[in-house]
């Protein structure tokens, strides 16, 4: 309903209200009128306010029903670059997030070559990676920002897919849900899955890794095992589930040796569900976490001097 209408509608319950007070009550007849006016009023204001209630609902529905659209009109056109892409190079950032968000894209794609950025921004030292695999298509996953200086020196389409505080920049395809609302906070991993629809445990492995729970009752019901559905909480989900550890895992085998990080990734990139990593049923999962089990008892033995001291 218009906010014209709406205001209207307010304006007319003003006005009966001002004609109740205009109603001298020392006269009997007037103390009658004024009853009847009251109960007028109370009808009118009845109406009047289940009226706007009723539009504001269907206001607000209209509204959340144009934004879906709008979103599922950007995600479609990033899978329609990604679908008639060859020789994708994708950017991400370096935590649980943007690692899931480039498995989820490079499983689904089947090809295409990961870069994981460590810097701040992306911005013209990687300029070198493009030169290199001359892709066709680029895409830079959950990362703060970008240079303008990167995007005016690459002439292939650059789609950039994030969730953190919009930055202005020209020359690239840019899905930020803060867009339409800037108290969107979803993870890029959610959109990512989104676009793909395969893979939920890595999905849910970057969104729970972010302190979000979108899928998480999907998740429950597919993996009964790996989580709790009574758990409410992010923090809960993280401490107290294997998927909490799979998030763990995740962010730990970006930490090492550049030559580690760069092979577990790869090898990552093979796993098919968590239970090869969680079970070790294969010599791939067997590899992945025994790198975790190491970096996470150097982590327990730090923390435990830290404390200690």
């Amino acid at each position: 309903m218009p906010r014209t209408n709406i205001k209207n509608n307010i304006n007319k319950i003003i006005a009966i209200i001002n004609i109740i007070k205009n109603i001298n009550p020392k006269n009997i007849r007037n103390k009658i009128a004024r009853g009847n006016a009251i109960n007028k009023i109370n009808i009118k204001y009845n109406l009047n306010l289940k009226s706007i209630l009723f539009n504001f609902a269907i206001t607000k529905a209209i509204n959340m029903w144009i934004i879906n659209i709008a979103i599922m009109i950007g995600l479609k056109e990033i899978k329609n670059y990604l679908d008639g892409s060859e020789n994708p190079l994708i950017f991400f950032d370096d935590d649980s997030d943007g690692l899931a968000s480039f498995l989820l894209i490079y499983k689904y794609l089947g090809k295409g070559k990961g870069i994981i950025v460590t810097h701040p921004i992306l911005d013209e030292s990687y300029l070198r990676k493009v030169e290199e695999y001359r892709p066709d298509l680029i895409l830079l996953l959950d990362k703060h920002g970008i240079s303008q200086e990167f995007i005016d020196k690459v002439n292939v389409p650059i789609i950039w897919i994030d969730h953190h505080p919009i930055i202005d920049v020209k020359g690239v395809k840019y899905f930020n849900p803060k867009f339409i609302n800037i108290k969107d906070n979803r993870p890029t991993s959610y959109w990512c899955y989104e676009i793909v629809k395969e893979n939920l445990w890595i999905a849910m492995v970057g969104i729970v890794a972010d302190w979000d729970l979108e899928h998480y009752e999907e998740f429950c019901n597919k993996y009964k095992d790996l989580a709790n559905p009574n758990l409410k909480e992010p923090p809960e989900v993280l401490f107290n589930t294997k998927l909490g550890l799979l998030a763990k895992l995740f962010t730990f085998i970006l930490t090492g040796k550049s030559d580690d990080v760069k092979k577990s990734i790869n090898i990552l990139s093979r796993i098919n569900d968590p239970y090869e990593l969680l079970d070790k049923t294969t010599p791939r999962g067997k590899f992945i976490y025994k790198r975790f089990e190491k970096l996470n008892n150097d982590y327990e033995r730090i923390l435990h001097d830290a404390l200690k001291n």
